[in-house]
């Protein structure tokens, strides 16, 4: 069975699946769903961030982004820790060569 996700409504309404809402009425409903109802419509918010993460986890786009940020973020923190590493390796030749001209 698949894993149904809880979203909370923001707005009142009605929908052929469950007729008539009101504010913060939850609901447990597909991933797809909850993405149309909090994406799409911005009627739905979700109920926890593990609620979240199950419904962007079932949409493409959004788990290739999801992938693209933390390659993104990877990469500058790999690029942060080697300048550090050249100004640090700079530093200490510098000390160095001071110290050798005493």
């Amino acid at each position: 069975m698949k894993a149904l996700v809880q979203v909370i409504m923001l707005t009142t309404g009605s929908m052929a699946q469950f007729g008539s809402y009101s504010t913060d009425d939850k609901f447990n409903v597909s991933p797809e769903f909850a993405l149309h109802l909090v994406n799409d419509c911005k009627a739905a918010k979700y109920a926890t961030k593990k609620d979240q993460q199950l419904a962007e986890a079932s949409d493409p786009e959004v788990k290739a982004k999801a992938d693209q940020d933390a390659a993104d973020k990877a990469a500058a923190e790999a690029k942060a820790k080697a300048d550090q590493d050249a100004a640090d390796k700079a530093a200490a030749e510098a000390k160095a060569k001071k110290s050798s001209n005493k």
